[in-house]
């Protein structure tokens, strides 16, 4: 399995400029041969989107992104968003990654070991 790991830096807020960015790196890894894409994290909304996450229009747009982007990708990949918290934690988003091919989103994950120093709120 050939994987390629693509990583550029992710405009906060930007959904369709990172969604842009993403298919292009996706088209990009289709032609060299690879069987998967690999994304860095919260790559669709950008990161750190710290307290935008607490805004309901700003995950809907993020998650409406998410969708677009499965029907257009020419490969699996793998991408970070904020997805639907499925715990009870309180919170009712998570840091999260989907596996999307195929035109649709086939597996979310979330995050599990966040952490709890410094800078991240997670």
């Amino acid at each position: 399995m050939k994987i390629a790991l693509a990583q550029f830096n992710p405009t906060i807020g930007d959904f369709d400029g990172n969604s842009a960015r993403i298919l292009a790196m996706a088209r990009e890894a289709h032609a060299n041969g690879a069987d998967i894409a690999v994304f860095s994290e919260l790559c669709i909304c950008g990161y750190p989107p710290q307290d935008l996450v607490e805004r309901p229009a700003f995950v809907e747009h993020n998650q409406r992104a998410l969708i677009k982007l499965a029907k257009s990708v020419p490969l699996p990949c793998l991408v970070g968003f904020v997805g639907d918290a499925m715990d009870r934690t309180g919170k009712p988003v998570a840091n999260s990654a989907a596996l999307i091919a195929k035109g649709q989103v086939l597996f979310e994950q979330r995050k599990m070991l966040l952490p709890t120093y410094d800078v991240f709120d997670e």
